[in-house]
């Protein structure tokens, strides 16, 4: 069953310095952000799920985001095609 995202970020500060939230990586006080959808979707093994995730400034409050997935599970029951969006 296929029901959330799952995010995190690496980024370059300055020349020898990273943050980087993975999972894998040694812990900060920054933390993976998790993505639910609103329909779970049924998988199965070897399908793909492709897709964009856009990000931006609410206008409204500028230390909001504005998460975008535009997404598609292929599989071999055809393909699935959902949206999920404005996640903040």
């Amino acid at each position: 069953m296929f029901n959330a995202f799952v995010g995190s970020f690496d980024v370059k500060l300055y020349e020898g310095v990273f943050l980087n939230t993975m999972p894998t990586c040694q812990e900060t006080h920054w933390k993976q952000s998790l993505f639910f959808i609103d329909n779970p979707i049924q998988v199965s093994e070897g399908d793909t799920i492709e897709g964009t995730i856009k990000v931006n400034v609410d206008q409204e409050n500028y230390r909001n985001l504005i998460v975008k997935f535009t997404y598609e599970v292929k599989g071999k029951g055809g393909s699935k095609a959902e949206e999920c969006f404005t996640f903040e």
